[in-house]
């Protein structure tokens, strides 16, 4: 299922000119950490290396009232801080955040393998972490 579809995203928080796949997106230089994510349904792909500030983000953009937040995250960092602090004490109990683990390897060279469907050359598999508000449609 191509996620855009599923969810309906209004904002790509984490995306370049090249990849976006929102017609409002944040790119590097505007810092999706740093502007509001407001009342959007919100795609975030964001960079690796700096997880725990985008999973706290989400968290904040969250509590104020952003109602849906899927956020594409490695599957191998599981026992990181990052993850044992702000994932794992919520996710998959309840309606706040739910874990989805991809059955394969994303080739994110291919804007339309986000479902990866083809070869991969991500050397890890992913997972979604979806935070949505009870009652909000997963879709």
């Amino acid at each position: 299922i191509p996620w855009n579809e599923r969810w309906q995203f209004t904002l790509d928080a984490a995306a370049s000119h090249d990849n976006h796949l929102c017609e409002r997106y944040f790119t590097l230089e505007e810092d999706g950490l740093q502007q509001s994510w407001g009342q959007e349904r919100v795609w975030c792909n964001p960079p690796y290396s700096d997880m725990r500030a985008w999973v706290d983000k989400a968290w904040f953009e969250f509590s104020l009232s952003c109602p849906l937040i899927v956020m594409l995250a490695p599957a191998n960092r599981t026992e990181q801080r990052w993850w044992q602090e702000a994932i794992e004490p919520a996710r998959d109990r309840g309606d706040m955040l739910s874990t989805e683990f991809l059955p394969r390897r994303i080739n994110f060279g291919s804007r339309d393998n986000l479902g990866a469907w083809s070869a991969s050359s991500a050397p890890f598999g992913c997972v979604l972490l979806v935070w949505t508000r009870s009652g909000e449609v997963s879709r």
